[in-house]
C-alpha cells in the first residue's frame, strides 16, 4: 500500500507480505518518498510523523525546503545562483516560484517498481490477497521484486496543480488492470497486467511522460 508517512496508518495490510520481503521492499517506499516532486509536496502537505514532527525537508542541489510551522515554510538556498522568485499578488498573498535540480539522475524503473508495489497492494486490500497473487500478476510481482522487466509503461503527468490529498483508483477487466495514483498532485498510471498500456485518443499527451519498462519498445 501507500507508505505510512504519506497517508498515516489508517489503511494497513495484514498477513499479505512476509517480514523478510517487507523489509527488502521498504527501499521502494524510500524511492517514492525521495522522488523530488513528491518530496517537495510531502514537506508542504504530508502528515506529521509519529513523533509529532513535521515531514522531512526536501533537498535539491540549489536549496532545501522545510516546514517550520503549520503554515510556515523555510527555503534555504545553498548556491550562488538564485533559485527562487518572490511575487506579491494584489490580494496580499505571495507567490514563490522555484527552479531547482534534483540531486540524482532520474531512473524511472525504481520509481515504477514502487508504484507497481502500491498497485498490487490496492488489489490485495480491495479484492483480497488471493486476487493479488493471481497468475495474471506474476510479471508485476517479479518486477516489484527486481526479478525482471515489465512489458508495460509508467505514465506520469508532467503538469498538475498541487493539493493536500492522496487518492488511488483501479479498475480490473478480463485482460487489464489499470491503476491510477495521485500523491499531492503528482499523478501516475500503470497497467498491472503484462500488456502495453493503451492510452485513449482523448488523453492529453502533451502533459504525459511515458516510460517504457520492458526490454524492447513495443
Amino acid at each position: 500500500m501507500l507508505p505510512e508517512s504519506l497517508v498515516g496508518d489508517e489503511i494497513v495490510l495484514s498477513d499479505c507480505v512476509c517480514r523478510a520481503c517487507n523489509n527488502a521492499l521498504s527501499i521502494l517506499d524510500a524511492t517514492l518518498l525521495d522522488f523530488e516532486p513528491i518530496a517537495m509536496l510531502r514537506t508542504v502537505h504530508g502528515p506529521m510523523t509519529k513523533k509529532g514532527r513535521f515531514p522531512p525537508r526536501a533537498r535539491f542541489r540549489e536549496l532545501d525546503v522545510e516546514k517550520v510551522a503549520p503554515r510556515g515554510i523555510r527555503v534555504t538556498e545553498k548556491t550562488g545562483r538564485r533559485a527562487t522568485t518572490r511575487e506579491e499578488l494584489p490580494d496580499g498573498t505571495v507567490r514563490l516560484s522555484m527552479q531547482v535540480t534534483g540531486r540524482r539522475r532520474f531512473d524511472p524503473v525504481p520509481l515504477a517498481r514502487a508504484v507497481f508495489k502500491i498497485g498490487l497492494g490496492l488489489v490485495a486490500h480491495d479484492a483480497g490477497p488471493d486476487a493479488a497473487l493471481a497468475p495474471r500478476y506474476d510479471r508485476a510481482r517479479d518486477f516489484v521484486r527486481g526479478q525482471g522487466s515489465m512489458p508495460n509503461h509508467l505514465l506520469m503527468l508532467t503538469t498538475s496543480t498541487p493539493h493536500e490529498s492522496v487518492t488511488t483508483w483501479w479498475r480490473p477487466t478480463d485482460g487489464s488492470t489499470v491503476v491510477a495514483i495521485d500523491i499531492f498532485g503528482v499523478a501516475f498510471a500503470i497497467e498491472l497486467d503484462a500488456v502495453p498500456f493503451g492510452l485513449s485518443p482523448e488523453a492529453p499527451r502533451d502533459h504525459i511522460a511515458d516510460y517504457w519498462l520492458g526490454e524492447e519498445e513495443p
